[in-house]
């Protein structure tokens, strides 16, 4: 699924596109948009949010596990908070960092699937999705969980374009530090294993050493933080359980996706406000260059993930909170990239 390329149309939204290096573009917008975001932050919020100061409390401490959540979260605030001695502004630092990780992920994938011109007007509306600007200034696990998310999808398309050790090792980084700040990157190891299995080039891939390479850093790098759950009574699955409790009404099996679904869709209106007219409004479907396996993929990263977590709260009658709902749409740009200029 892709925007055709369409030069004219992008041409009018960037003014010489053509004779410039469309990455030079994007490497500065990020530089400046990370900037930005970060001066903003600082000169709006000078004193921390609370769940910063819970996370930089905890950091200090350099466990493998903290009452609520993974450790990975806050080991990057404690090392960032040394960049500012007193002040708040290195750990803003760190979320806009990890949100240019995500958005840097995202550029590369778009490169693989798109025309670069057409990556670059994907990544630029993901300027619209709150989650990504001024909800990133308060930092924890859930930015964390966005880059990581964004850099898992990114490895393992090309590990599995490339057989390449090198992508499959990240591929295991990046899981393995994704559950180190957040469990809910199961949801998107399931759609994963399932787009693996069900690729037959993929497939073939089970006879070569990268996949278990793979599995073997991400076990690695999550097993210290096993152990510290078992000596600790699972207490970060328990308080994640208690954050979604069922209230025991039959209508929260319904009401509770609904509304996230909704709260979700509110969410992602800016982002068609910034992507239609890059694309010069009119759209229909276009064939891809590689349609099967590139259709399936995007599906699977996008909608696997969605599905999986609506059909647990539809089972459970579980709370979904809104803000878990920002790793979810990293890639939505790219299944959307099938509607493209006529």
């Amino acid at each position: 699924m892709r925007f055709l390329p369409s030069a004219v149309y992008v041409s009018r939204w960037f003014p010489g596109a053509r004779n410039v290096n469309l990455a030079s573009i994007f490497w500065t917008w990020l530089v400046l948009r990370t900037i930005l975001w970060t001066c903003l932050a600082t000169f709006t919020q000078p004193n921390a949010p609370l769940d910063l100061i819970e996370w930089l409390a905890w950091g200090h401490e350099w466990r493998w596990g903290y009452p609520k959540h993974p450790p990975f979260p806050a080991w990057i605030a404690e090392v960032f908070s040394w960049l500012s001695p007193g002040d708040v502004w290195g750990v803003y630092l760190a979320s806009y960092l990890l949100i240019a990780v995500c958005l840097w992920a995202v550029w590369r994938l778009g490169c693989e699937i798109l025309s670069p011109k057409l990556a670059l007007c994907a990544v630029f509306s993901m300027e619209g999705l709150i989650f990504f600007n001024y909800d990133a200034s308060e930092f924890s696990n859930n930015v964390v969980l966005n880059a990581c998310w964004a850099v898992s999808i990114l490895c393992l398309h090309r590990a599995i374009r490339t057989d390449r050790l090198r992508w499959w090792i990240g591929l295991g980084i990046a899981v393995g530090l994704g559950l180190l700040s957040k469990y809910a990157l199961a949801f998107l190891l399931a759609p994963m294993v399932c787009d693996f299995l069900i690729d037959p080039t993929a497939r073939r891939l089970l006879a070569r050493p990268g996949p278990y390479l793979a599995v073997l850093v991400a076990l690695a790098l999550f097993a210290p933080h096993v152990v510290w759950m078992i000596h600790n009574d699972f207490v970060t699955i328990r308080y994640g359980l208690d954050r979604s409790a069922n209230l025991g009404s039959w209508i929260n099996h319904l009401e509770y996706p609904v509304l996230f679904l909704l709260s979700q869709l509110g969410r992602l209106l800016p982002v068609f406000f910034i992507l239609t007219p890059l694309t010069a409004w009119r759209w229909r479907v276009r064939p891809v260059a590689d349609p099967e396996r590139d259709r399936n993929f995007l599906l699977m990263m996008v909608f696997g993930p969605v599905v999986l977590l609506l059909l647990v709260s539809l089972l459970s009658g579980k709370l979904l909170r809104e803000i878990w709902g920002s790793p979810l749409w990293t890639l939505y740009r790219f299944d959307a990239a099938r509607l493209a200029p006529t």
